[in-house]
């Protein structure tokens, strides 16, 4: 017992992990789709456009990306960031499609499983529904959406997001919407 006090009390802080804020969707001009870890490029599936995104060190799959029929030309699509938001040492990243009518904006979160997306859209506006019993459609009005954070303290997740003229919302990671892989 004595031992692990010791060893407790000699743990210098920097081995403890500061809590981290990432601030995500910074819009359109900041999507890509290349850089040092992936690559993705379009591919078309029965008429519907996919980004297909594929590691760099090995050109394996990691994620598609579903933009839409011939008429997704137009839209803006892309990564729009890469870090290590679950502290799990692999690379995760957010993605954005956006047209004339709506936006969406997902997650893709690294596991032991491979990825798995978390919708952000759905997840802001379950949570805003849940918290303030009222509707919230964010992607039908992106510029309702003022502020997005992704949240890390240790191991734990969060969403943190500020509404125009109607306020802020965390969102813990065990309320996040995870999207079904197709």
């Amino acid at each position: 017992m004595r031992l692990l006090c010791l060893l407790l009390i000699l743990t210098p802080p920097a081995l403890a992990q500061s809590p981290r804020s990432y601030h995500i969707f910074r819009g359109p001009d900041t999507l890509f789709t290349e850089n040092d870890t992936l690559t993705c490029d379009e591919t078309w599936e029965s008429n519907n456009l996919f980004l297909l995104c594929r590691d760099n060190s090995n050109d394996r799959e990691i994620f598609r990306l579903a933009i839409g029929d011939r008429r997704a030309r137009f839209r803006d699509y892309g990564i729009e960031d890469q870090a290590d938001f679950n502290a799990d040492g692999k690379p995760d990243f957010t993605l954005y499609t956006a047209d004339h009518s709506a936006q969406h904006f997902y997650l893709e979160l690294s596991s032991p499983h491979g990825y798995h997306r978390i919708d952000l859209g759905a997840t802001i506006n379950r949570a805003w529904k849940l918290h303030h019993h009222s509707s919230l459609n964010v992607e039908a009005a992106p510029d309702s959406l003022e502020d997005i954070r992704l949240l890390r303290s240790g191991h734990a997740l969060s969403l943190s997001v500020t509404i125009a003229h109607q306020g802020k919302i965390t969102i813990p990671e065990s309320e996040f919407v995870r999207q079904q892989k197709r």
